[in-house]
């Protein structure tokens, strides 16, 4: 099994060509985790991508991605994937748990590299000491990232490449618990969703303070969006949010 350090050092080799600004690293994040599924971009299940619709939406994904790698669109699958095809996996494992940790590995990078010293990011590792000291159990006793300002716990930040529908209470679940510790404390998501119907379960929850999208002019573009993801924020905003 990989370490944390090998994750987070394949992250920044990949993401570093991407770090000119905040509005350019998601073009990092899709190279390191987007990959392809019946010959277009995972961006929705794969059933979904079987259809006409969905199945022009990837198209479309694709040519937007090939547009901004500077390749054509049939070069766009050998320039993505990058974590799963990297050496720090003696064969390729299942998807699941390294999307997982490739996320926050990849976030955990851009708020390094583009926030002020003000913050503080800590890993799951730290729940329990360094931050909310003495947590023990929980619907979700360790979230993907907290941001800590003035030693005191500022913001938690959930990583869901995905928004699956059997997760959605447990996202909810976590906020509650969190905000009940902290009642100052904010609540974000960061995600690579783009079904609309998904999306507005997270974005209409009160509780949650914002969204971000990893690339947020594509789901907008691609799911043809009528009205119901005006709030959807973009993953260069978060990274604008701790930077002031």
């Amino acid at each position: 099994m990989p370490t944390r350090d090998e994750y987070q050092q394949i992250a920044r080799q990949v993401l570093a060509p991407h770090l000119v600004n905040t509005s350019t690293a998601w073009r990092g994040v899709y190279q390191l985790l987007l990959w392809f599924d019946h010959d277009v971009p995972h961006i929705i299940d794969g059933d979904q991508l079987i259809k006409p619709a969905w199945r022009s939406r990837a198209q479309a994904v694709q040519a937007a991605v090939a547009e901004e790698l500077g390749c054509a669109p049939g070069e766009v699958a050998s320039k993505v994937d990058l974590l799963l095809k990297s050496r720090i996996f003696e064969r390729t494992p299942q998807r699941q748990n390294p999307l997982g940790i490739g996320f926050v590995s990849a976030l955990m990078v851009l708020l390094e590299h583009f926030c002020l010293p003000t913050y503080k990011f800590l890993p799951e590792e730290e729940i329990g000491g360094a931050v909310f000291p003495g947590i023990t159990q929980s619907p979700r006793s360790k979230p993907d990232i907290v941001v800590v300002r003035d030693n005191a716990e500022w913001a938690v930040i959930s990583a869901k490449w995905s928004l699956r529908h059997d997760r959605l209470k447990d996202l909810k679940e976590e906020c509650d618990y969190f905000k009940t510790l902290r009642q100052r404390l904010k609540f974000y998501v960061v995600t690579n969703e783009y079904s609309p119907a998904r999306l507005d379960k997270v974005i209409g929850d009160y509780r949650i303070d914002s969204v971000f999208h990893v690339c947020r002019k594509l789901v907008v573009d691609v799911a043809q969006v009528d009205g119901r993801l005006e709030r959807l924020s973009d993953l260069s905003e978060l990274l604008e949010l701790f930077s002031q």
